[in-house]
């Protein structure tokens, strides 16, 4: 796993303090983790439908797919509608309530960007339903990707193919 993402992992998993998964108001990236500011996606989760929206995109992902796609719901974008690679990665992460990381399909207009890596972190305010904001940690770069993910076991920077 890129060292960015075993960043952003290792942030959440000392944020979960024993608990199944952090809320959003334990973190603090800006103070905390700032060199992983540029890659963070936090997405709001919505229900009845199950949806997604997009509250923060960080700098380096939209200088790369140059798009912000900040306060969209992911139903409103053709690449992000249920059944697409990460509609299905993080309707898992809100099922099941466990990280998630995986290598969607690059598309985008950067030539040089092959292969995109993601981690989805849950966040929960009651501590058992992720029901606020799902962050994805990206990195960008390397070989071609393939659309695989993982589930990653509670409690481990280890992760293991999750069928996804």
């Amino acid at each position: 796993m890129e060292q960015a993402l075993q960043d952003a992992l290792a942030y959440w998993e000392g944020k979960r303090a024993g608990r199944r998964m952090p809320a959003r108001r334990d973190l603090d990236p800006v103070l905390e983790v700032p060199h992983l500011l540029p890659w963070i996606i936090l997405a709001d989760v919505l229900r009845d439908p199950l949806d997604f929206r997009y509250r923060l995109i960080g700098s380096g992902v939209v200088d790369r797919s140059r798009r912000n796609y900040t306060g969209k719901r992911f139903s409103e974008l053709p690449d992000l509608r249920p059944g697409s690679h990460l509609w299905q990665q993080r309707a898992t992460v809100v099922e099941t309530g466990t990280p998630l990381r995986g290598e969607p399909p690059y598309v985008g207009w950067t030539p040089s960007v092959h292969r995109v890596g993601v981690i989805h972190l849950p966040l929960s305010d009651d501590g058992e339903t992720v029901n606020r904001s799902s962050p994805q940690w990206c990195s960008i770069r390397g070989p071609s990707s393939n659309g695989h993910c993982w589930r990653i076991p509670k409690a481990s920077l280890r992760y293991r193919d999750g069928g996804c």
